[in-house]
């Protein structure tokens, strides 16, 4: 038999200790009003009587929340349903692995001072990368930006721009030297990699240009100005005849060359004749006795 208050009962803070809850077996249908506390024992849950709009009626305070199952078939139906930003851990010692692929459908922001990619293949849609993206005001002249090789027991090879020459450059000694790949990169040399310029076949026919190379075209059109060869007939405007002298004009503005007369005919074979050097431009081919025009020809090559 219970004791009835009819007033309430104020403690002042004070504990009530060894207290039992009113314990039914079924939730009461009488008596109903809001905050009214049972524990029923069939269902073993604690309830509190709710006068709510939408909401009367016997409610558990037993903790239904799925969201405290932390099983692998509730993570994966949970996971989905977020829709806001969220933060795992303390952004400062959280290290997470997956040993499957990972798609990232949005943008990928990586806040940290080392990107390591352990990749056998690495694919860019974007056509431009930006190095130094948190660069600002007036770069320094001592900075210097690009790409560097590993090449394993080899010296690594640079890619770079040079801030304070504005130039591209590379080194493929590990930077110990650069060459510049800029829009006036260095003139080659002898002694210096850099860009060098086709000789035109006048200036390789010169011969005297130490700056420029040298094409096929070029070589043919040196070697064709220092020879000249002729049939010794007079009908050929490059030779006069004198009774049995040959007057051959060569154009090679020397005496310094060498001439040889050789037959025409089977079997092609050199003759001895008495050779003249005229004049700069020409030589005189001269036979002890009379010759048939066309019978012999002359090679004349200047002597630098």
């Amino acid at each position: 038999m219970a004791i009835k208050h009819l007033a309430n009962l104020d403690l002042n803070h004070n504990e009530i200790k060894n207290v039992r809850i009113d314990v039914v077996t079924a939730d009461p249908s009488t008596n109903l009003y809001a905050g009214r506390v049972i524990y029923n024992s069939a269902a073993h849950e604690m309830k509190y009587y709710s006068t709510e709009s939408g909401n009367a009626g016997w409610v558990s305070m037993k903790n239904t929340d799925t969201d405290v199952d932390v099983s692998l078939a509730n993570l994966v139906a949970r996971l989905p349903q977020i829709t806001e930003d969220v933060t795992i851990g303390d952004a400062t010692d959280v290290a997470i692995t997956t040993s499957g692929d990972l798609t990232v459908t949005g943008d990928l922001t990586v806040n940290g001072s080392t990107t390591t990619v352990n990749t056998t293949e690495l694919t860019i849609e974007d056509n431009l990368m930006t190095l130094n993206s948190g660069q600002t005001g007036t770069p320094p002249t001592s900075l210097r930006s690009g790409i560097e090789v590993e090449r394993g027991d080899t010296a690594n090879a640079i890619l770079q721009f040079n801030e304070n020459t504005d130039k591209w450059e590379f080194s493929v000694d590990g930077g110990t030297t650069f060459t510049n790949l800029g829009a006036d990169p260095a003139d080659a040399s002898e002694t210096v990699k850099g860009i060098v310029e086709l000789a035109t076949t006048a200036e390789a026919t010169t011969g005297t240009d130490t700056a420029r190379a040298v094409t096929p075209a070029g070589l043919a059109a040196h070697a064709t100005a220092r020879s000249f060869a002729v049939n010794l007939e007079a009908s050929n405007s490059a030779v006069t005849k004198s009774t049995n002298t040959y007057t051959v004009t060569h154009g090679l503005a020397t005496r310094d060359v060498m001439a040889q007369v050789y037959e025409t005919a089977s079997p092609y074979e050199t003759v001895q004749v008495d050779i003249a050097r005229a004049t700069t431009g020409t030589i005189t081919v001269a036979f002890a006795d009379t010759v048939t025009d066309g019978d012999y020809r002359v090679l004349i090559t200047k002597i630098d």
